[in-house]
């Protein structure tokens, strides 16, 4: 039987045009190579090859609960794909060798975006009726939309198909992630979106303050963080939920509170008021603007994640890091993550992708891909592999064991009301009072 692995920029796998049909799609899925190849090899810069060929070690005996699988389709966005080229050349070397290990196997790797037209979850709402065969069986999804796919029978429970420590394993807040009304429909394996402080170790020498009203108060310290986008809207959430507020109404709809709204919105006010928040920090959007702003010297502290420290490891300067202060104590950390789901109806299919799943999640696996990717791994013992010289892990290592979930998706209805208000309120434009009576009729509209 033909062995094919298909691959894109930094994971070579082939990208397939947005416009195309689901049918004219299935045309382009076949790329052979001989069936009792040589010894593996792999292009120098497979980044940019487009079509590439790939060989596998001799074969090893299948395992008889999959034989029957002849295919086995994997769908993944560029966010894990492709992240930094070392994690992807890390990921490119795990599918291989899960490969080999399944000579008459055809795997099948493609990087697709989650959303839109051309996405992920568009493909699985309308595909199952026009060309079935071309569909993932195995996806990596953002652990927001575990609930949605879950309810819309797009991905099918891993309950009985994992090792039975596979969910011990986790931090709690990904523990928490992967189950949707009892069942195990998703095993998280990266995090993403925990906040915290970094701070120049030169400028500050002291212990920062653990409450807010402190951190603001008779101080020339100062911080910088991206006010117009998602983080502004996580640490208004953080503040809202620290306030006591809820996320949704008696029905079950999305909601916010009037009270505990404009509690958390003021203590932004106040800081701004005070000089603590940079007046840059209205015009950034992205963790990495804050960064070049931090580094640049528009304030000593900046509001920042895991995914951007990492990403500047061995180029950053001298730095200490804390968590974020709250309105009596810190702030709890909320993370966000991925998870690998299962979305074939077909009981072998689901079974070599559970087997995948677990390939790609063991500590070892996974701590070498998270570590070159710069996102943080999901379980405990991943994490623990990484270099343990790096002080910075014991700090991220103690907010991992007291975050929790942050089930809010970036383009949600509360996401984006939040954002909005927070933009108001530091911009001048209205009182909290006012930004949160705003934001919370946006919700009912």
């Amino acid at each position: 039987m033909r062995t094919r692995f298909l691959l894109l920029p930094f994971l070579v796998l082939l990208l397939l045009p947005a416009a195309c049909s689901v049918l004219e799609e299935a045309g382009l899925l076949e790329t052979a190579v001989p069936a009792t190849p040589p010894t593996a090899t792999v292009a120098a810069t497979p980044a940019f090859s487009t079509t590439p060929d790939f060989t596998f070690p001799a074969a090893q005996e299948m395992r008889p609960a999959t034989r029957v699988a002849e295919t086995l389709i994997v769908w993944m966005p560029p966010e894990i794909a492709a992240r930094t080229a070392d994690g992807a050349a890390i990921l490119t070397d795990q599918l291989q060798e899960f490969n080999s290990a399944y000579p008459d196997l055809t795997l099948v790797v493609e990087q697709k975006p989650i959303d839109g037209p051309g996405g992920v979850l568009s493909y699985l709402r309308t595909g199952r009726e026009i060309a079935p065969s071309i569909l993932p069986d195995l996806i990596a999804l953002p652990a927001d939309q575990l609930t949605s796919v879950t309810t819309e029978g797009l991905i099918y429970p891993l309950d009985d198909r994992l090792a039975p420590d596979a969910l011990d394993a986790l931090f709690p807040a990904p523990a928490a992630m992967a189950r949707v009304d009892e069942r195990l429909m998703g095993y998280p394996f990266a995090l993403t979106h925990l906040m915290h402080f970094a701070y120049s170790s030169s400028q500050i020498t002291q212990t920062l303050p653990l409450t807010w009203g402190r951190l603001i108060t008779g101080t020339q310290n100062s911080l910088v963080f991206p006010a117009d986008g998602r983080m502004g809207a996580l640490l208004a959430l953080s503040f809202y939920l620290d306030a006591g507020g809820g996320l949704t109404s008696e029905t079950g709809q999305p909601a916010l509170q009037l009270e505990p709204l404009t509690l958390a919105l003021e203590q932004l006010r106040q800081a701004r008021d005070n000089g603590f928040i940079s007046p840059q920090s209205v015009n950034l959007a992205t963790s990495a603007d804050a960064w070049q702003a931090f580094l640049a010297g528009a304030a000593p502290i900046v509001l920042t994640t895991p995914e951007q420290v990492l990403s500047q490891r061995g180029g950053a300067p001298r730095l200490g890091y804390t968590v974020v202060a709250g309105l009596n104590r810190p702030l709890t950390p909320r993370v966000s993550g991925w998870v690998w789901a299962v979305s074939t109806p077909d009981p072998a299919r689901r079974a070599l992708a559970a087997e995948l799943i677990g390939a790609l999640t063991t500590p070892e696996a996974l701590s070498a891909w998270s570590l070159q990717s710069n996102m943080l791994p999901a379980r405990r013992d991943a994490l623990a592999a990484w270099p343990q010289e790096d002080a910075y892990l014991n700090f991220v290592r103690q907010e991992l064991e007291r975050a929790e979930v942050n089930g809010l998706g970036a383009s949600g209805s509360v996401m984006t009301a939040l954002g909005n208000a927070v933009f108001e309120v530091l911009s001048a434009a209205t009182t909290p009072r006012v930004a949160a009576e705003e934001a919370i009729a946006a919700l009912t509209r």
